[in-house]
C-alpha cells in the first residue's frame, strides 16, 4: 500500500480540485478515510450530474494525463468507466459511475494527504445508508469477503440500509461468475434477504473468511469477524 499511496493521494487531490462536490468517493478508499486501515488498490467515484459515462472520458482522461509520467488507458462497460493510471511500475484503477444526483457527506483526506505532501481537503463521500445498501447488493452479486467486512463496518457504526435502493438492486442483480446459479438469491423482501445473508454467512468457513480479509486488513480487525457480523445482521431482523 505504501507504494500506491502517493499516486492515490495525487488522484484524489486532482479529482477534488477539478470536480469539487461533483466527484463523490465510494468504496474502500471512502472507508479508509473514515478511519479503517483497509488496503485498496482502486478508487471508486460517482460523478454528478451526468447521464452518460461516455461524456466523462475526454475530461477525466485529460485530467489524469496532467500527472507527470502517467500513462492513461480507459474502457467502459454497462456499469462504469474504468481508467488505469500508471506511473512507473505503479497502476491505480479508477472506476467512475454517473448519476444525476446522490446524497453525500464530507470527510477530511488528512490521513492520506499529509504524509504524501498534499493539502488537507474535505472530500465528498457517498451517504453511508446508500453505501451500505450498495455493499449488501454487491455481496449478493460477487460474494467477496471484503464486502462482508465493509457491511460489518457500517453496521457497527449504527448505519441502516436504504431499503428501497437495496430492493431495487436485488430485483435486477448482475451476478458475476463467482456466484453459482444455485446460490442466487430467490427471495422478494428485505427480510428475505437478511435471512438469506444470515444463512449464507453461517455456512461460511470462519478461518477462510479471516485469511481472505488479512490481505486487506490488520489482524486485530479480522479475528472473530464472522460472529460479530452475525450479531449485527440479526439486529436488522
Amino acid at each position: 500500500m505504501d507504494e500506491l499511496e502517493p499516486l492515490m493521494a495525487k488522484i484524489i487531490d486532482l479529482m477534488s480540485k477539478h470536480y469539487d462536490k461533483r466527484a463523490i468517493l465510494r468504496g474502500g478508499m471512502a472507508i479508509r478515510l473514515m478511519g479503517v486501515p483497509r488496503y485498496t488498490n482502486d478508487l471508486d467515484y460517482l460523478i454528478i450530474p451526468h447521464k452518460s459515462k461516455k461524456e466523462l472520458i475526454p475530461e477525466i482522461t485529460d485530467l489524469f494525463k496532467t500527472i507527470e509520467g502517467a500513462t492513461v488507458k480507459h474502457s467502459f462497460n454497462s456499469k462504469c468507466l474504468r481508467i488505469l493510471v500508471t506511473v512507473g511500475h505503479i497502476t491505480i484503477q479508477v472506476e467512475a459511475k454517473v448519476a444525476l444526483q446522490s446524497k453525500s457527506s464530507a470527510i477530511s483526506n488528512e490521513e492520506l494527504a499529509v504524509p504524501n505532501g498534499f493539502p488537507i481537503r474535505l472530500i465528498p463521500i457517498q451517504d453511508t445508508s446508500i453505501a451500505l445498501s450498495n455493499k449488501m447488493a454487491a455481496w449478493n452479486e460477487r460474494r467477496l469477503s471484503r464486502d462482508l467486512y465493509d457491511i460489518y463496518f457500517f453496521l457497527q457504526l449504527g448505519v441502516t440500509p436504504d431499503i428501497e435502493l437495496l430492493q431495487e438492486r436485488l430485483s435486477e442483480p448482475q451476478y458475476t461468475t463467482l456466484v453459482k446459479h444455485t446460490d442466487y438469491f430467490k427471495g422478494k423482501s428485505f427480510s428475505d434477504y437478511i435471512e438469506f445473508m444470515l444463512h449464507t454467512i453461517k455456512k461460511t468457513d470462519e478461518a477462510e473468511l479471516e485469511n481472505d480479509l488479512l490481505s486487506i486488513l490488520p489482524d486485530n480487525r479480522v479475528r472473530g469477524i464472522r460472529k460479530k457480523l452475525l450479531v449485527k445482521m440479526n439486529d436488522l431482523i
